[in-house]
């Protein structure tokens, strides 16, 4: 079964970066429809958003290389199960329910061993005929680029944005502190867990951009505007972003998933609404 009308084209790409000695990092792009999920893009894919809908998931490993590949790869291998049950509340639950279960795997994985501080930070959506759930955790990020306007999903969950939030210092100088990496919540870090969830609509030639800290800690978010509207071939978008990140130091792993909606069954963009995100749940709520 296929829903009619809605595609996405889709890229995918991880680096390690210029200074770290392994790629925690992953990325997945998933035909829910499909049993053959992918971890390695050569060239851009064209997807048909069939009837189980399509995922998109970047995982931030953390805490040593045999830790956080546990922790990526967990959370991964759980997200894939994500399906749609009908209606559109149940496909954003169904995601809400594989993030805590990728958490619960992780953390009975680390339980009474030797590996300490595991976890991983998570951006995911899933695209669910014309409707798209993002889900997050810790400091990975999804962007939405709707026309010449990036919206970003959700704030970090990081004691940088606790500090901005609390109005103790301004975004200028929040780049230079030295706590920046530090996360106030990642999958596997505790039993419990608050999944931010957002939804949406989504229009003809809208960009979602899925990535890790790594690309965010060394490029601004017009940066990533003005490069993802400067070229329509995708992995040419990613690559340059790389580059960017990597020219500034390259400091941490890179990882980014970056897909165009096309298709006649979504709304145009001159007929978007102005209101168009809903946050269902906040990790701050």
């Amino acid at each position: 079964m296929k829903t009619q009308g809605i595609g996405l084209d889709v890229y995918g790409q991880t680096d390690i970066g210029k200074v770290r000695e392994s790629n925690e990092d992953a990325f997945v792009v998933a035909d829910l429809a499909d049993s053959n999920p992918m971890h390695h893009i050569v060239r851009p894919l064209e997807l048909e958003v069939r009837d189980r809908g399509v995922l998109l998931a970047v995982s931030d490993g953390m805490a040593g290389a045999q830790a956080g590949a546990i922790a990526r790869a967990f959370t991964l291998q759980s997200l894939r199960r994500a399906k749609r049950q009908g209606g559109a509340s149940s496909a954003e639950m169904s995601l809400a329910e594989e993030v805590e279960q990728a958490n619960r795997r992780v953390w009975d994985t680390a339980v009474g061993s030797s590996r300490e501080g595991r976890g991983a930070a998570l951006a995911a959506v899933l695209v669910d005929g014309c409707h798209a759930y993002a889900a997050e955790v810790g400091d990975a990020r999804v962007y939405v680029l709707r026309g010449a306007s990036l919206a970003r999903l959700a704030n970090d969950q990081s004691y940088v944005q606790l500090t901005l939030d609390a109005g103790a210092v301004v975004r200028e100088r929040a780049a230079s502190f030295r706590s920046r990496n530090l996360v106030t919540q990642v999958l596997g870090g505790d039993v419990d867990l608050v999944v931010t969830l957002s939804r949406f609509t989504m229009c003809q030639g809208d960009h979602l951009l899925l990535c890790s800290d790594g690309l965010t800690t060394q490029v601004s978010d017009h940066e990533l505007r003005e490069i993802i509207l400067s070229t329509s071939i995708l992995d040419i978008a990613c690559r340059r972003l790389i580059d960017l990140a990597n020219a500034r130091g390259g400091s941490d792993n890179v990882t980014i998933v970056l897909a165009k909606a096309r298709g006649e069954a979504l709304v145009p963009l001159s007929m978007s609404e102005r209101a168009w995100l809903e946050t269902v749940r906040d990790f701050t709520d």
